[in-house]
């Protein structure tokens, strides 16, 4: 994603082998969206897993602008830091979530599949 120019593209499928809050640091900064234009991003989140772990994904903590080493209060899901995560991503991009889908696997990874709409501010 750093070596090509993402202008082209308003559509992006990130299923990064468990957190794809590295990749969306990269389109924050690499794709700008102009008032009103619509884009979308699926994202396969596997952020529970290493939570179950005491420990918040270091891509998640520095969009958020929290310490990596923070240890998530009691009883935080991995979609409560998904949901924080792309608030500060849509913050960040310039963008308004304008609709937003989630599903949760019902798997030992907890993985959560989110679709969202959004529109440059």
């Amino acid at each position: 994603m750093r070596a090509i120019d993402l202008q082209a593209f308003n559509v992006f499928d990130l299923d990064a082998y468990g957190s794809p809050w590295e990749h969306m640091i990269v389109l924050a900064a690499r794709r700008k969206w102009t008032k009103g234009e619509r884009g979308a991003v699926i994202l396969t989140d596997g952020t529970a897993l290493k939570m179950r772990f005491g420990q918040l994904p270091g891509a998640i903590a520095q969009l958020c602008g929290v310490a990596k080493d923070r240890m998530p209060p009691s009883g935080e899901t991995g979609t409560a830091a998904q949901e924080m995560a792309l608030r500060a991503w849509a913050e960040r991009s310039g963008v308004a979530i304008v609709r937003q889908w989630r599903a949760e696997g019902n798997t030992r990874n907890h993985m959560v599949y989110t679709a969202i709409v959004f529109e440059g501010k």
